[in-house]
């Protein structure tokens, strides 16, 4: 072997052993340095989803924020008591939009948190609101288009690793922002029955008589006085 060979077998054993401690500084140090191995923690599955539902409604639709324990053991978790708002951020709508009404309602009396338990397999509902999309009092109209509304629990203790089910669709179409239809008339009550009068008897009617027969009959057909038909008393021995 001659001497250059033996140089380029020895420059190569050094090269490998430079990347080789490289590659073991890398997982060492983390990401930032070049061919570092990165090892991510396995993820936990889901124990805690949640839901929001909704519903129709006349003057329109109803959300309901829930949480379902899809774990084997029952989950105890507190939840921030976010009043006069929700338990449950309801995500999907406009910037800045008061999806519970908070300033429409008046203060709070309890600010304790809400400790809420949900059993395997069960289901809680944390938070409802109904949404306007004609307006209310603390929001403008909202605008056409398609919303997709997930909610977020405010979990303030509990371990539990949460997750989203799949969004809910809330489609408004620009005859939702015009004004509401009117409401019909109250149905009008019909008219009283008369009451029935019984037929009178066949013959003359009376007529409005003003007379007064201290000493005789009055015939209130012809208003008139009739004598007294007196019997005359037996006269006494």
């Amino acid at each position: 072997m001659t001497m250059g060979q033996c140089a380029l077998i020895a420059a190569l054993v050094v090269s490998s052993a430079a990347a080789t401690a490289s590659a073991d500084v890398g997982a060492e140090t983390g990401p930032d340095v070049p061919g570092a191995i990165v090892r991510t923690p396995k993820q936990r599955p889901c124990e805690l989803e949640t839901r929001v539902r909704g519903r129709q409604k006349r003057d329109g639709v109803m959300l309901e924020a829930s949480m379902r324990n899809l774990s084997n053991a029952q989950i105890e978790v507190t939840l921030v008591n976010a009043c006069p708002n929700g338990a449950a951020e309801l995500v999907g709508l406009p910037k800045g939009y008061d999806a519970y009404s908070a300033c429409n309602r008046g203060a709070c009396v309890d600010m304790s948190p809400r400790r809420v338990i949900v059993p395997s397999g069960a289901e809680r509902v944390i938070a409802t609101t109904t949404i306007h999309p004609r307006g209310d009092a603390c929001n403008e109209p909202l605008p056409a288009g398609v919303y997709m509304i997930t909610a977020q629990p405010r979990i303030v203790r509990g371990a539990a690793e949460t997750c989203s089910a799949a969004p809910y669709r809330m489609a408004l179409s620009r005859v939702s922002e015009t004004p509401a239809e009117p409401t019909e008339p109250p149905p009008t009550e019909p008219p009283p029955t008369p009451k029935k009068v019984a037929p009178r008897p066949p013959g003359p009617r009376p007529i409005p008589c003003g007379l007064a027969c201290p000493n005789g009959e009055l015939d209130s057909v012809h208003c008139t006085c009739k004598k007294l038909q007196l019997t005359p008393k037996p006269a006494r021995n």
